[in-house]
């Protein structure tokens, strides 16, 4: 399986025109870009830092991410262009159940229960995990009957 790059043209296949319309241009005042750029990135970035989250992953090259994962990239990318819009133009229930699904499928990849292709090629980026905390019992220095007082 290949890595790639979430592009518009992934996020385009799951929306009608005017939908593309509004998501690239809609509701922007003068001088705000476009945010279907941010969104892929924040999408990927995200999508990436699940897949690292698995000691037994290896992340490819870039901002790439894994093939088997483009649907869930997809519909998390669609959710996310729907909360910029006002009224709801893209945020149909159907979309927010894809998204609720394409997060619950990353947090199997986190946990390592869903295994994935690994890259031809591997990246130096590595995510950062914190460890588990470790918890131990130290011996009591004092006892009841070793205390001054009543």
């Amino acid at each position: 399986m290949a890595w790639l790059l979430l592009t518009s043209a992934h996020i385009a296949t799951a929306l009608t025109g005017p939908e593309i319309t509004a998501a690239q241009s809609a509701v922007l005042v003068a001088g705000q870009a476009a945010p279907m750029p941010d969104v892929i990135t924040q999408v990927s970035r995200y999508v990436r830092a699940r897949v690292g989250a698995c000691a037994k992953n290896t992340l490819g090259e870039g901002d790439t991410i894994p093939d088997e994962l483009l649907a869930s990239a997809i519909d998390l990318a669609v959710y996310r262009l729907a909360k910029r819009l006002p009224g709801k133009i893209l945020a149909k229930q159907e979309r927010v159940d894809a998204a609720t699904a394409a997060e619950s499928l990353l947090q199997d990849v986190a946990a390592c229960r869903l295994a994935l292709a690994q890259p031809a090629t591997s990246s130096s980026e590595t995510v950062a995990s914190t460890p588990a905390p470790r918890f131990t019992v130290r011996p009591r220095q004092f006892s009841r009957s070793q205390q001054d007082g009543t």
